[in-house]
């Protein structure tokens, strides 16, 4: 049973780094579930530009004695086009995107340094 509580042999400060890693991850598994709900109703809508058109049509034809004669009458054109609006700024979204951003790096080189030589070379040219 005491096997089950493996977090008990960690140190203070492991503990303190899961638990932050732990409360990062459920953030980041909220914030893509509203991602998925409200998809890209969240980031831009549309605007519909309506217009309406007017033109010339024959509603009817007949003949009488040789003659044709045509019916003239309108006919309404409805064009819509979907234009997107302007991107919402969020300026506060933007400093926690870089701060977790930031957060991540730092913690990928910092478990690179517990790393073999030869990865530990590999890792740190890619970075």
């Amino acid at each position: 049973m005491n096997e089950a509580f493996f977090w008990n042999s960690f140190l203070k400060n492991e503990k303190k780094l899961y638990i932050f890693l732990l409360i990062l991850l459920l953030i980041s598994g909220l914030g893509l579930f509203f991602a998925s709900i409200f998809g890209t109703q969240s980031i831009f809508g549309w605007d519909i530009l309506s217009e309406l058109e007017q033109i010339p049509t024959v509603i009817d034809t007949f003949s009488s004695g040789g003659l044709r004669f045509n019916i003239n009458g309108y006919s309404f054109i409805v064009k819509e086009r979907f234009l997107a609006a302007a991107m919402p700024y969020s300026p506060w979204l933007n400093i926690v995107f870089s701060v977790i951003l930031a957060i991540s790096f730092s913690l990928i080189l910092a478990s690179l340094t517990t790393l073999r030589q030869n990865w530990f070379l590999g890792g740190s040219a890619i970075f």
